[in-house]
């Protein structure tokens, strides 16, 4: 064989591999990402850790889920509590003495408590004032006794209407002026020996200034307080 011939055969056999390389793609290059042949789809992360993510996303969406289910469930258990309650008021209609009771002994409990507003002790002190008219001229001992005793309870601004109300008694008592009806001594001792009245007594005995008869009144009762 000559050398012309050697080189035809040469070349023949070069182009034959070519030819077959470029036939089947697989067998010319760098084989490809395993990981990317195996997923189906690139997503730039290996596998292991995009199922991980995957994971998490799942578990987000569970807890959401849940946390609405919740919700719904709240919601109606709501709803059901203000249907029922709307049916209780339009079946029962106003509440009955009974359950006013609460409320009533708590405003008794408020009305009870001392005042200590120079503001509320003046519009009360006015009240009053109106009060001892309507138990002068009616000649009701109880109601006399009671707004003397709070009167002097108020301080400086009710010991002008609690003198006028026992210098009132004891022009009664001295025969002034037409007795009270209904009087029980008993009751007028309790009360005009009150620890209440006691500041209001050792004002008049050392005021020159007092009216004289509730001085006498002061006189006869300071002692008893338990003060003196």
């Amino acid at each position: 064989m000559n050398a012309t011939r050697a080189f035809g055969i040469l070349a023949l056999g070069v182009a034959i591999g070519v030819g077959i390389g470029l036939a089947i793609p697989g067998l010319v290059g760098p084989p490809r990402d395993a990981s990317r042949a195996s997923s189906g789809r690139n997503t730039g992360l290996p596998v292991a850790p995009r199922l991980e993510l995957e994971g998490e996303i799942a578990r987000e969406r569970s807890s959401r889920m849940k946390a609405e289910a919740e919700r719904d469930k709240l919601e109606k258990d709501l709803a059901a509590a203000r249907a029922r309650l709307g049916n209780a008021s339009e079946s029962k209609g106003p509440p009955g003495p009974g359950a006013l009771a609460p409320v009533a002994s708590q405003a008794a409990a408020l009305a009870k408590a001392p005042l200590t507003h120079p503001a509320d002790i003046l519009a009360r002190v006015r009240e009053i004032e109106g009060e001892a008219e309507d138990a002068l001229k009616t000649r009701d001992m109880k109601k006399l006794l009671a707004l003397i005793k709070e009167a002097a309870s108020l301080g400086k601004d009710g010991w002008p209407v609690a003198i006028k109300l026992g210098s009132a008694l004891m022009k009664s008592w001295e025969g002034q002026d037409t007795p009270f009806e209904n009087q029980d001594y008993t009751e007028t001792n309790v009360v005009l020996c009150s620890k209440e009245i006691a500041p209001l007594y050792e004002h008049a005995i050392t005021s020159a200034e007092t009216d004289p008869d509730f001085r006498r009144l002061a006189a006869s009762y300071f002692r008893l307080t338990g003060a003196a």
